[in-house]
């Protein structure tokens, strides 16, 4: 008879575990897309943002818009190079697959650059938030 409360208990915890667990993921919030900088916002980037823009522009070399990949990075990470969402780093967000085939670092510039190189193989495809 011990034996038989004693699985139930069991069984009634698990069941209460995964409920709560299912219920926690379903709440989860997603992380979505920020909404686009506004036209100030970009406006700025040359004077706030001087490292970063100038990155932005030298990644012309790759054929990429540099206002097209400010609105990526903004979208994506809001032009923080330390953005992290889970194995999404940095200020356009590369997954760790792309990091590996495209390189990453800490700096912006490393960024933009692993960026471009990404966005010259698979185009704007490769982000969930595009200009």
């Amino acid at each position: 008879m011990i034996r038989f409360w004693l699985a139930a208990l069991v069984v009634s915890l698990a069941c209460w575990f995964l409920l709560g667990w299912l219920v926690s993921r379903a709440l989860a919030a997603p992380q979505g897309c920020n909404p686009p900088p506004t036209a100030a916002k970009l406006a700025e980037l040359p004077s706030e943002y001087p490292r970063f823009h100038r990155a932005l522009r030298s990644a012309r070399g790759f054929g990429v818009s540099w206002r097209d990949a400010a609105v990526v990075a903004w979208r994506e990470a809001t032009w923080h190079a330390w953005a992290r969402n889970g194995q999404y780093l940095g200020t356009f967000q590369l997954g760790a697959l792309e990091r590996a085939a495209h390189g990453h670092g800490a700096t912006l510039e490393e960024q933009v650059y692993a960026a471009a190189s990404l966005w010259h193989a698979r185009g704007w495809s490769a982000w969930e938030c595009r200009p």
